[in-house]
């Protein structure tokens, strides 16, 4: 792999395959501000082959792995020192063409399918009015001991290890940010709720993003569960984004989890014509 180095690097490339190829295919097409990033913090690789290129995009803990190629093209994807995620987004009604080729490649690769999701929104507006069914049972909640907080600095690997080891996000489907990054986030980006004794029992994270949240996750420890925690993230989500002046609550389900599926339709989420499949090449041993 070779470390794209500036911009006009990256598009050189591009450019030069459109030339070949025309618009070829891609499972991702790059907003040019995220290219930028990715350049800045050194995290864009590439290989080159005979009728495309493969980009791999250093997540930390996994590559996020791009193909840009000829329409018919075979790109050879190699094992790395981590897994690559390779995903790819589409509509039910679009032609399955593309995903079928897909398919085909990422097999002979070593791919294996790992996940499907599907896209679910909800207007903040129908949020809030969620959130107020529930403000009693919240008051409730809270005469037992249980708070709410705005997670400081020092517990958001915390939360993002719990958020993890629930399997309600895989780590390759949190998005990676620098310290920095994360900091810069709005204020209460990572909620937990705390019990009395001070000891977290349950988290939330959620970006804004002009306006629409994105990689949204709830969790609750176990020992936890079915005390009516989620209700009450529920109530002080929904503020959080009226707060911020948020338009939609967004994210993705993966289609086999039911548990969440019942609970997003529960709050009155629409589940949209977008779906995500994710296959993996597992690392190196």
């Amino acid at each position: 792999m070779q470390k794209i180095e500036k911009l006009e690097q990256y598009k050189e490339l591009i450019q030069g395959m459109k030339r070949r190829y025309g618009r070829g295919v891609s499972n991702i097409y790059f907003m040019s501000e995220e290219i930028g990033r990715y350049i800045a913090q050194g995290r864009l690789y590439v290989e080159e082959f005979e009728e495309g290129c493969v980009f791999y995009v250093d997540e930390g803990v996994y590559y996020n792995t791009v193909i840009y190629a000829a329409e018919h093209a075979m790109a050879p994807i190699a094992v790395r020192d981590k897994k690559c995620v390779f995903r790819y987004v589409y509509r039910e009604k679009d032609t399955r063409s593309t995903a079928e080729k897909f398919s085909r490649l990422l097999s002979v690769n070593g791919f294996h399918k790992e996940a499907s999701s599907v896209e679910v929104r909800l207007a903040v507006e129908d949020s809030v009015k969620n959130a107020i069914k529930v403000e009693k049972w919240v008051k409730k909640m809270e005469e037992q001991g249980f708070t709410c907080v705005c997670a400081g600095e020092s517990q958001f690997r915390e939360i993002e290890e719990m958020i993890c080891a629930s399997g309600v996000i895989k780590d390759y489907q949190m998005a990676y940010r620098t310290p920095e990054e994360k900091r810069a986030l709005e204020k209460g980006s990572y909620l937990c709720i705390l019990d009395k004794e001070g000891e977290m029992c349950a988290a939330s994270f959620c970006a804004l993003v002009n306006g629409i949240t994105t990689g949204g996750a709830l969790v609750v420890k176990e020992e936890y569960k079915m005390r009516g925690l989620v209700p009450m993230f529920t109530y002080y989500r929904a503020r959080w984004l009226m707060e911020h002046h948020a338009v939609y609550s967004q994210g993705w389900i993966e289609t086999d989890n039911m548990p969440s599926i019942r609970l997003h339709k529960s709050l009155g989420y629409e589940f949209r014509d977008r779906y995500a499949d994710e296959w993996i090449l597992d690392a190196r041993q």
